[in-house]
């Protein structure tokens, strides 16, 4: 019998913060995401930790192994679950060995021939299972009566999942989905974040806007993501859209991108015939400036490996490949399968 974890609900974020600070950038994801304008008191979003607030992991005592997570499964068709695990430092960054950049010569994901690497020893992936085990025991069976959406569906989407703890779950439980991409980091600080903008001028008639200002295009920006989102929590992301004006005729959307609950860029989007001039790195090298008024100075974005011009965007503002990540849909209902 596997001895159980025993994971503890937090009603403030405080000691979380402090103790996933020195994670960072790793812990990024997860620290956005405590921290979003998203998680109103009418959600009853669900703060928990490995330890209690009282006894946090000190910074002196490094072999103590802990996981945090946020949940909000009131979202049922978004993004719900992040986790963090002190054991994902064990892939530092930046790699020892860079993801190799695209150039020219890559024409294909499958030419670059990076594999990420689980340096966790046998040990250690058998402490990172048992409190995933209990992590996922914890989410079945504890109740939230109040929250929007009650009783919750047993199927639980995780974001932003680090290879180091998807390779665990994949031992613990079968999955429903999973997709894999590329974590891009971006130092976000005021004094690092590169000139990202400084190099491009946009047309006189375009106008960069922080509001989405005609209602039809939000269904429009929607219909370009492959990413499930609602309308009402589009509208609640920070974002930047650049309109076309013309004394002529209305306003046109024709650029734009958001921050997503967790602070990673998404959803970037430019239409087709104002591509190659730029608009994508400048629409997303201003939301990077948000990013960077943000306590963590750190901004992300999950790229597919396969989508070589996103890459491209990605280095061009600075960004660097941290490690593999994903997102997993799991039935709670078959944890029994595993045990």
């Amino acid at each position: 019998m596997v001895s159980e974890v025993t994971f503890y609900e937090h009603s403030t974020i405080d000691t979380l913060l402090r103790v996933l600070k020195p994670h960072l950038p790793q812990a990024a994801p997860l620290c956005h995401r405590l921290q979003s304008g998203l998680n109103a008191s009418d959600r009853h979003v669900l703060f928990a930790a490995s330890f209690p607030t009282s006894s946090p992991p000190s910074l002196a005592d490094r072999a103590r192994v802990f996981t945090v997570l946020f949940s909000d499964r009131s979202r049922k068709s978004e993004a719900q679950v992040w986790i963090y695990n002190s054991l994902c430092q064990r892939v530092p960054f930046p790699l020892p060995e860079p993801f190799p950049p695209t150039t020219s010569s890559i024409q294909s994901a499958a030419e670059d021939g990076f594999a990420f690497q689980n340096p966790l020893s046998t040990s250690e992936r058998a402490v990172l299972k048992r409190h995933l085990t209990s992590l996922l025991q914890f989410l079945h069976t504890h109740r939230i009566p109040s929250a929007p959406g009650w009783p919750f569906d047993s199927v639980v989407r995780l974001a932003c999942t680090h290879h180091i703890i998807s390779s665990a779950l994949s031992e613990i439980v079968p999955f429903n989905r999973k997709t894999d991409w590329l974590k891009y980091i971006f130092s976000a600080s005021p004094k690092l974040l590169p000139g990202a903008t400084s190099d491009i001028s946009i047309p006189s008639n375009l106008t960069l806007h922080s509001d989405i200002k005609i209602e039809d295009d939000i269904a429009l920006i929607l219909s370009t993501s492959l990413i499930p989102r609602q309308p009402s929590t589009l509208r609640a992301l920070p974002h930047r859209t650049l309109y076309l004006t013309s004394p002529d005729s209305p306003s046109q959307l024709v650029a734009w991108c958001f921050l997503g609950p967790d602070y990673s860029l998404m959803t970037l989007y430019v239409v087709e015939p104002y591509r190659g001039r730029g608009l994508a790195k400048y629409v997303a090298g201003q939301l990077l400036r948000e990013v960077g008024k943000s306590p963590v100075h750190y901004g992300h974005a999950d790229v597919s490996r396969s989508n070589l011009a996103s890459r491209r965007l990605c280095e061009s503002l600075g960004g660097v490949v941290g490690w593999e990540t994903s997102y997993i849909d799991i039935d709670l209902e078959k944890l029994s399968q595993h045990d």
